[in-house]
């Protein structure tokens, strides 16, 4: 019987204090409702978000694309094709570097980028080389990755002046496409005519006596 009235006598008391304090009443109300919103946004957060589960990305590099995809696949992750490059040496369609790499602890479902070979050689469109510098017209070329240039000098004034380019033979034009793996010939002005133009006896200018006088011995 004394623990019920004492039970009683202290909800008698906390009653009368929340009627002396409402507003700390409130405060301590507000306070114990967020800290459990929180509580509730953190678990759910971490059972969204997998919270401590990870996938450790295998090496996928070597394989066709499509197997590096099964692979991907049946270890939780996703795979995209993300770029391509041309490598003669490596089989078409061969994944030649991912991103996350090999043995990265990642999130499941994380998406691994791959970069495959491609399947044919990628194009590019020229510029016009007729009459820029020799100098120019190779570091254009480098820039563009063409690894196969030669130079075949013809006859001209302009020294080391490129006078055309030509790709199997056929002359190239500003605006055409040919893939990097082609030979291009630049055609490179040897400045020669100016030398011998310079040779040249100016007959106007000779007396019938320099035609006619005997060769000294």
């Amino acid at each position: 019987m004394n623990q019920q009235e004492n039970s009683g006598s202290y909800i008698s008391s906390g009653m009368q204090w929340v009627r002396r304090h409402p507003i700390l009443f409130n405060i301590f109300l507000i306070m114990l409702t967020a800290c459990a919103l929180v509580w509730i946004g953190l678990t759910c957060l971490d059972s969204w978000t997998g919270h401590g589960q990870f996938e450790v990305v295998p090496d996928v590099r070597g394989l066709q694309y499509n197997r590096a995809s099964e692979i991907l696949r049946s270890g939780n992750l996703v795979a995209e094709l993300s770029d391509s490059i041309y490598d003669d040496h490596v089989a078409p369609g061969t994944v030649v570097d991912q991103m996350p790499k090999m043995n990265d602890k990642v999130k499941p479902q994380r998406t691994v980028y791959l970069t495959i070979n491609a399947f044919s050689p990628k194009s590019v469109t020229l510029p016009d080389f007729n009459g820029i510098s020799i100098r120019q017209a190779q570091s254009v070329l480098e820039g563009y990755g063409f690894k196969n240039v030669r130079i075949n000098y013809v006859p001209s004034e302009y020294k080391d002046l490129v006078l055309g380019a030509k790709f199997n033979g056929i002359n190239l034009k500003g605006g055409t496409r040919v893939p990097i793996s082609a030979s291009i010939t630049l055609e490179v002005g040897e400045g020669y005519a100016a030398a011998e133009d310079s040779d040249i006896i100016d007959n106007n200018n000779l007396n019938i006596d320099d035609l006619t006088a005997p060769i000294p011995e």
